[in-house]
Parts: structure tokens; C-alpha cells; sequence
């Protein structure tokens, strides 16, 4: 269906993102890589769950060679322009799982990486209604 303007996405290599994060020098100390069963008392009765890597998901995937799971994908609606033309992008952002949540959550760490700008495109169609269901659909 055609669009006001060309639609444009802008993307890098996941693998290459991740690899910077396990490499990233800044994260030796907050990469947890083993995983850890915690419980309350010594007769091991009742699992403590808390962290991802206390988690069953982490326990199996010692036996898996591609690592699917221990990514973290996140996206939200982005203005890029309000003035000239009000341009809105998806920013795609990646990280790892087993990154320490307090470094997660300091805004300065650069533990998500930019992936992907996915375009909100503007749909040219006679019917408001329709144009609206392709914006939904894409």
C-alpha cells in the first residue's frame, strides 16, 4: 500500500550486539553465568525463585548451544521530530538476561543496545478506517 514518504528501517546484526554486551569490559563483575538453585532451609524443601539465573529456564539451557532465551527484547513508541512533520519510530533495544538488574536499571550502563528503528509508516487510503487498520497491522 503506498505511504506519504519512503518507509526506511534501520537495523544491525543482533549477534554482533550481543557480543558486545559479553565482551562490554564494564560488565565482567554483573554478568552472572552460572546458574544457581537458592533454597530456604538445609533439607532443600522450598525453592527460593529471584534472579533469572535462579530460574528452571536457566538450568536447561546449560544443555542448549544457542541462547534464544537470555535475551531481552524492548521497544516503545518514539517521537523524533514534533516540529517538522512529527516522525515516530519504534527503537528496537537488546540485552542480556543475565545482567545484574541494578546495572539493568541505571539508564548510564548501556546495557540495552540499539537493534532496530522500526518506521511508523503513513499510509495514503481514501478510508480513515482502513488506514488505521494497516498502521494496526504493521
Amino acid at each position: 500500500y503506498p505511504t506519504k514518504s519512503p518507509v526506511r528501517l534501520f537495523w544491525r546484526n543482533s549477534l554482533d550486539c550481543l557480543k558486545a554486551l559479553f565482551s562490554n569490559p564494564l560488565f565482567s563483575e554483573s554478568i552472572e553465568l552460572t546458574p544457581q538453585q537458592i533454597y530456604k532451609t538445609a533439607e532443600r524443601l522450598v525453592r527460593v525463585y529471584g534472579k533469572w539465573m535462579s530460574g528452571d529456564l536457566a538450568w536447561r539451557m546449560q544443555v542448549s548451544v544457542v541462547l534464544p532465551e537470555c535475551t531481552i527484547l524492548s521497544s516503545d513508541k518514539t517521537h523524533i521530530t514534533n516540529i517538522s512533520g512529527g516522525k515516530a519510530t519504534h527503537p528496537l533495544l537488546i540485552s542480556l538476561a543475565n545482567i545484574h538488574m541494578d546495572v539493568h536499571n541505571k539508564a548510564s550502563s548501556n546495557a540495552f543496545l540499539l537493534t532496530a528503528l522500526l518506521p511508523i509508516p503513513d499510509f495514503i487510503h481514501p478510508v480513515k478506517c482502513m488506514k488505521s487498520l494497516l498502521e494496526d497491522c504493521l
